[in-house]
């Protein structure tokens, strides 16, 4: 004799797997595959902290494009390490460096893609972002963080089916 808490079970359950195959599913084949730990490479000659422009050192060799007033900073903070100061270096008591240097990281980064957030987990302090892609307008009330707070969308620029500038 059947027993009918199994059939009722296996009714309840074959209901319920009616409904999961209705619901879609993430195509993550539209998507660029960035799986993996991706690293900066080291270049020859170079030493130091990763900079704007991986190829020079760190300082004025660098040439990035600074306002006057991030010039007198970069300037104050050089002329402070070479007293044996930490100049404007926030990591040395563990906060994070902020945008846009946490893109140059020390260790490996991993990009994990979904359709509403692109995140970029980067192996330093707390310096993991957050990149909505859900189409959101900015916040009203916008809380300053270190990280910035990020809006994207995926683009398909060659009209292929895949998405391949964010």
């Amino acid at each position: 004799m059947p027993c009918p808490r199994l059939i009722a079970a296996t009714a309840v359950a074959s209901g319920l797997l009616l409904l999961v195959g209705n619901a879609n599913a993430f195509d993550q084949s539209r998507y660029p595959d960035w799986t993996g730990a991706w690293r900066r490479i080291p270049v020859p000659g170079v030493a130091g902290q990763p900079g704007y422009d991986q190829t020079k050192r760190l300082g004025p060799a660098q040439q990035a494009p600074l306002t006057p007033e991030a010039e007198a900073v970069m300037k104050t903070s050089m002329e402070d390490q070479a007293k044996g100061g930490q100049g404007n270096y926030p990591t040395y008591i563990c906060l994070s460096p902020g945008m846009p240097r946490i893109m140059t990281p020390y260790g490996a980064m991993e990009f994990v893609i979904t359709p509403d957030t692109t995140h970029v987990f980067i192996e330093h302090v707390h310096d993991s972002r957050r990149i909505y892609t859900d189409g959101r307008d900015w916040p009203k009330d916008l809380k300053l963080t270190l990280q910035g707070y990020s809006i994207g969308k995926w683009l398909d620029t060659d009209s292929d089916g895949r998405f391949d500038t964010l």
